[in-house]
């Protein structure tokens, strides 16, 4: 059985990791290239989910983290659900107060 605690924390570096994926894309960072491609060859409603919105990249990357992490925590699809649920929340905060300083 998982605990609350461990969800919250496995919620938190999924939220980050994904922040840390979004951030590497936009201008001046590593793969600023590979986002300038991506908006010229992908789909506009497969951007948002690849490379270009925190809260809708959170449930596809966050499943491929929980799932690379298997072997350690196996915490199950339902679980999985509430982390990545509560992952969403953390980067919906985020976001709103980036964008809060940035105005």
């Amino acid at each position: 059985m998982i605990s609350i605690s461990q969800i919250l924390t496995l919620s938190l570096i999924v939220a980050f990791y994904v922040q840390a994926v979004w951030i590497c894309f936009q201008e001046d960072m590593i793969f600023e290239w590979a986002g300038n491609f991506l908006s010229m060859n992908l789909p506009d409603f497969m951007q948002k989910p690849v490379y270009d919105c925190p809260i809708c990249m959170t449930p596809w990357h966050g499943a491929l983290f929980l799932f690379a992490i298997r072997s350690i925590i196996k915490p199950g699809i339902f679980i999985s659900g509430v982390i990545l649920l509560v992952a969403m929340g953390i980067n919906v905060t985020i976001t709103k107060l980036w964008r809060h300083c940035d105005d």
